[in-house]
């Protein structure tokens, strides 16, 4: 997408494929559009950018929800396996005599 004009002091003239103009509307391409049922997207159709945005945003806080997640049970890993030593050192059997005198 390219800005070739403005119209006003606040708004752009763009040159834009259809299957760019067609991403704006959460499809990823016309052919992908149309067969969701939707009309191809043609001259004097309104894309809601605002929408657009606000997913995007969505997904960045889903991100990093994830990541919190993730150190979450990195965390919890950790501790299982310190756990899991501890355990496994408590267990042990002791050496026989007989081992530990040499005989």
């Amino acid at each position: 997408m390219k800005i070739i004009g403005q119209t006003t002091a606040n708004r752009f003239l763009v040159d834009a494929s259809e299957d760019e103009m067609a991403r704006l509307t959460g499809y990823q391409g016309n052919w992908y559009r149309e067969h969701a049922g939707k009309a191809r997207i043609k001259v004097g159709d309104e894309v809601d950018v605002t929408t657009l945005f606000s997913h995007s945003e969505k997904m960045k806080s889903i991100e990093e929800d994830l990541r919190r997640a993730k150190a979450v049970v990195d965390g919890c890993s950790a501790g299982l396996v310190m756990a899991d030593n501890l355990i496994k050192a408590a267990i042990k059997e002791p050496e026989s005599k007989e081992a530990t005198s040499g005989e």
